[in-house]
């Protein structure tokens, strides 16, 4: 009788694992990341899945709290071929945590934050959760005035902040790949602080940790600019 129930635990413990390798699997074929797994052996795969596994679990605790929140409101699922179209569209490969959050949610808002992202046909929340066109009004905004630093092509913008500036998302082919940075309208945008990732960023705004690290600003060319 022990013995059966051993078997049974076992039997269960393996189906459980098997189902969530199987379910990321899926996903990795969905969002078209199964290549980097091809030349890996059983082992390997299994330590990349298991750490995709836990980043995806926290964004997806990130996102439960954030469902909480005064008039939180979500795009939900988007297909491969929208997140692929945009890639396209900017030139750049997203970030892995960032790619998931759009696969799930789309896009994001509540009282007093914004994720930009895929709105879709519903134009009701486009000027508002739009990356390609908060993408586009800051490339505009920064770009044609040379008092400003330009916005960078390696990544894209993901929000705004209030006092007046953006938050960048850099791409897999940066240096900084993954990296969240913050630029501000009154250091002539040039950058503030950073998150270490996408899903560092969506935890400050949530729950208020991490803090993002500081960047040394160049407060002597503010000055030369304003003296001009």
């Amino acid at each position: 009788y022990i013995l059966n129930l051993k078997i049974k635990f076992y039997s269960t413990v393996l189906f459980v694992q098997l189902e969530w390798l199987s379910g990321l699997i899926a996903l990795f074929v969905q969002l078209e990341w199964l290549s980097g797994l091809i030349a890996m052996g059983m082992a390997q795969i299994y330590q990349v899945l298991k750490k995709v596994r836990k980043m995806f679990e926290k964004l997806e605790i990130i996102m439960s709290q954030a469902a909480s929140k005064k008039n939180f409101i979500q795009r939900g699922s988007v297909g491969n071929e929208e997140i692929t179209a945009l890639e396209t569209m900017q030139n750049i490969t997203l970030p892995n945590d960032y790619k998931y959050f759009l696969s799930r949610y789309g896009y994001c808002f509540w009282f007093g934050e914004v994720i930009c992202g895929l709105v879709g046909e519903n134009k009701r929340y486009e000027k508002l959760c739009s990356i390609v066109r908060k993408n586009t009004y800051y490339h505009d905004l920064y770009n044609n005035d040379p008092k400003y630093q330009s916005v960078a092509s390696d990544g894209i913008v993901i929000g705004t902040y209030d006092g007046g500036g953006y938050y960048f998302l850099f791409a897999q082919e940066s240096e900084r790949a993954g990296e969240v940075g913050l630029f501000l309208t009154e250091t002539y945008g040039q950058e503030v602080s950073k998150f270490k990732s996408f899903t560092d960023y969506l935890s400050f705004l949530v729950t208020g940790t991490p803090d993002p690290e500081p960047v040394e600003v160049d407060y002597d060319k503010i000055m030369d600019i304003i003296e001009d």
